[in-house]
């Protein structure tokens, strides 16, 4: 079961690649625009979007885990440092779209947000290695 789950993330992953245009979202997300948190915060509301259409429980893990970034990413002082952190701390977690398999809208959005939270993620590591050799 887990050699099926791993060759499907796969799969679909490689797909999604195609369909979210890796490269366009690699060109908008930049780690100094000020207004970095509004695209996380339109990335969110859309899964929250989807997960209503989809009738998925409020209740649900991932649902209550997007209603408490958004929560805490309003009530930061400094809502692109939020994201930043939480874009590392993400990086290390694997992608798992074979739990949305049977929602394709919703796979599509938390797809975007996923490579919204890595594209964040080496853009910073980038921008770190960077400073560190001046």
């Amino acid at each position: 079961k887990q050699h099926e789950e791993i060759q499907y993330r796969n799969s679909i992953w490689g797909f999604l690649k195609l369909y979210v245009n890796h490269n366009l979202i690699y060109d908008i997300i930049k780690i100094d625009d000020p207004k970095l948190y509004e695209k996380f915060i339109s990335a969110i509301n859309e899964i929250l979007y989807w997960t209503k259409v989809f009738k998925v429980e409020d209740e649900a893990k991932f649902v209550k885990k997007y209603k408490r970034i958004l929560a805490k990413m309003e009530a930061s002082t400094n809502p692109n440092k939020y994201i930043i952190n939480l874009s590392t701390k993400y990086l290390k977690y694997k992608f798992k779209p074979h739990l949305y398999k049977e929602k394709k809208k919703l796979l599509i959005s938390i797809t975007k947000l996923e490579y919204y939270y890595q594209t964040v993620s080496h853009k910073k590591k980038k921008h770190d290695k960077q400073n560190t050799k001046k």
